[in-house]
This record gives C-alpha cells, sequence and structure tokens, in this order.
C-alpha cells in the first residue's frame, strides 16, 4: 500500500491510517473468532482435512498477517518496509486465488457444505467461486494501483472483507450454519449477513462521516461483497451453472 510522505504526516491521514489499521484488526479476530475451535485448536482432527484444506488454512491466514504487517507499517510511518512487503502481496494473491478455487472443488467433490450454503454442495462451491473471483478482481486492482494510495488501500481493505463469509459463518452467533446437516435459525443468517454488510461498507461510510472523499466504485464493490450471497444462490440455480458445477466436480 503505497503512499506519499504528505498524507503520513497529516493529522487527517495519520487518522485514516488508523481506521485500515483497525480493519485489519478486525478482519484478523473474525478469522480467529471463527476458526479457533474448528479449527486451528485441533489441526489433526478436522473433518474433510486432506493437505490441500491445511494448505488453504495456512494461504489464507498469510493474507490476514499480512493485511496486519502492511496497514501496522504505514501507521508507523514506515513506507520502505511496506513497499518492500509488498512483492509479498504480489506473490500471494495467485496463489489465494488458486488454492481457493482448488480447495471450493476438491471438498465439494467429497459432500462437504462447511459453508452452510442452503443449496448443498453445488451451493458451497458456487459461494466459493463468487468469493474467491471478487478477492481476486479487488487484489489485482489494488495491486495494479499501488501508485495511487487512496484507491490502492481501499481495495486490498475489500479483497480481504470478501473472504470473510467462511469466519463470520463460523462465529458463536451464527452456530448451525457451517454445520452440515443442520437447519440454523434465520437470525443467524440476518445477523451474519449484516455483520458482512458493515464491513463491506464501512470505508465509503467511515469516509463520509470524517468529510473524506466517498469514492462511488467502493460503494460499488460493498455492495458487489454483499449481494455475493444472493446472486451466487441465483446463479447456483440456472441449468448453466448446474451442468458446469457438474462438470467440475466429475
Amino acid at each position: 500500500m503505497a503512499t506519499t510522505f504528505d498524507e503520513v504526516r497529516s493529522p487527517s491521514a495519520r487518522r485514516g491510517n488508523r481506521y485500515y489499521l483497525g480493519m485489519a484488526l478486525v478482519c484478523s479476530a473474525l478469522v480467529l473468532a471463527g476458526f479457533t475451535e474448528r479449527y486451528y485448536a485441533r489441526l489433526t482432527g478436522v473433518d474433510a482435512a486432506t493437505p490441500l484444506v491445511h494448505v488453504h488454512a495456512a494461504t489464507f491466514a498469510a493474507w490476514f498477517v499480512l493485511l496486519l504487517a502492511q496497514t501496522s507499517l504505514i501507521a508507523a510511518d514506515r513506507r520502505d518496509l511496506h513497499r518492500r512487503l509488498g512483492y509479498a502481496a504480489a506473490a500471494l494473491v495467485p496463489l489465494v486465488v488458486v488454492v481457493g478455487l482448488a480447495t471450493s472443488i476438491e471438498t465439494a467433490r467429497a459432500g462437504w457444505n462447511p459453508a452452510g450454503a442452503p443449496d448443498g454442495v453445488v451451493g458451497f462451491l458456487t459461494l466459493g467461486i463468487v468469493d474467491t473471483s471478487l478477492f481476486g478482481a479487488f487484489a489485482s486492482a489494488a495491486l495494479w494501483l499501488r501508485r495511487r494510495p487512496e484507491q490502492h488501500k481501499r481495495l486490498m481493505v475489500l479483497a480481504t472483507v470478501s473472504l470473510l463469509w467462511a469466519a463470520i459463518s463460523r462465529l458463536p452467533f451464527a452456530v448451525g450454519i457451517a454445520t452440515p446437516g443442520s437447519q440454523p435459525p434465520a437470525s443467524a443468517f440476518v445477523a451474519c449477513f449484516a455483520l458482512l454488510a458493515a464491513l463491506a461498507l464501512s470505508g465509503p461510510c467511515y469516509d463520509f462521516f470524517s468529510g473524506r472523499r466517498v469514492y462511488r466504485f467502493e460503494i460499488a464493490a460493498g455492495v458487489l461483497i454483499v449481494a455475493g450471497r444472493p446472486l451466487a444462490r441465483v446463479l447456483g440455480r440456472s441449468d448453466a451453472w448446474q451442468a458446469f458445477a457438474g462438470w467440475l466436480l466429475r
């Protein structure tokens, strides 16, 4: 996340940097809260924990650690280290995409529906593909715009938020959503959906209430992240997608 000297030194920019650091902390905390009991605390006993699942967990955890490190460096005015570490982000983005898609396909073939997708295995696969594709699009755009810090940092946060549904659906209040064979209460879906929407749209809300410029692309991207859930369900029920998913899962 490149930025300029004047932006880092100004009080307004420092407050803005704290927002991005705060978002990195919140995203990391959600991942820990969602996956500690179901994965990190029992690595050897996770259902369907194939080697690819473990690679997936390590790769995605690395992304959240990297975001936290990068936002911390900017908050500390260490732009030199931030830029050097940016090479790791450039290498990690395609890895997250490839591993994410591969894991969605492998676990769907095994009949796994850990995200509690209402349309079963195909629903889980569809949602995984949609979320991973959104991450790839936002993160790639962020890397492309690395010399335009206002766009870059917002896209990095949006890319990270696009990965959070798996963690949110495993939070204690959402118990049942990520449990295969269970019927979670509607209130749990509403709460998860509301939390995702709050995170996805927190950027433009922060900009508006702090008197900063509100970027239309950030609003559109946040809405797209939220809409990804119903869109994935509509897509997953289409005949063309059912045929495509069947081909993927053979």
